[in-house]
């Protein structure tokens, strides 16, 4: 009745106080204010299985309907206000790829982890598994080299220090020779 306008709206206002006429988006939006909760204590929606399994299988499900083209305008809309990432494999790597950015600008040395993650670039350039996409974003960093620079290895400080401190120790005995 309500579809077909036979109902009068005080009717619908009464009933929907008691009825749910979307099943499909009430359980949407429940979903969804669940995800809101994790996100307002977490800082983000990339919901572990074993964390919350239900949550994440939604999620997982938004992603797929996002990449299928069949998650309305209107949904997507909801899920940025939480910071929500579509593809969050994507979403780590240029995260890391701004992070070793910034490094390489930096006088500071460069992290292992950061230069890890440099060479696990390299190999999968080298093998063909970087996609052009991500090959181009690397080359747009200035300082960055398909072939690392080779380093040349670093003295020994302590042999210096060795060396010096065995010298003073020998003209500490000849002065102790002269003096005596």
């Amino acid at each position: 009745l309500r579809r077909e306008g036979s109902l009068a709206e005080e009717r619908i206002e009464v009933l929907d106080e008691v009825i749910v006429w979307d099943p499909q988006a009430a359980l949407w939006d429940a979903q969804y204010d669940e995800l809101a909760a994790f996100h307002e204590k977490h800082a983000h929606c990339n919901v572990a299985a074993t964390y919350a399994p239900a949550l994440s299988g939604w999620v997982a499900r938004q992603r797929r309907a996002y990449r299928a083209g069949s998650l309305s305008a209107e949904r997507q809309a909801a899920l940025l206000t939480l910071d929500f990432e579509f593809d969050p494999l994507r979403a780590a790597w240029e995260a890391k790829l701004s992070e070793y950015a910034v490094a390489l600008q930096s006088e500071a040395p460069m992290p292992s982890r950061l230069a890890s993650w440099a060479t696990r670039q390299r190999q999968a350039h080298a093998s063909g598994s970087l996609s052009s996409e991500r090959a181009e974003a690397l080359e747009q960093l200035s300082c960055f080299h398909w072939e690392p620079r080779v380093r040349k290895p670093r003295k020994r400080v302590y042999g210096r220090c060795a060396s010096a401190g065995r010298a003073l120790l020998v003209s500490v005995g000849r002065e102790r020779e002269k003096g005596a």
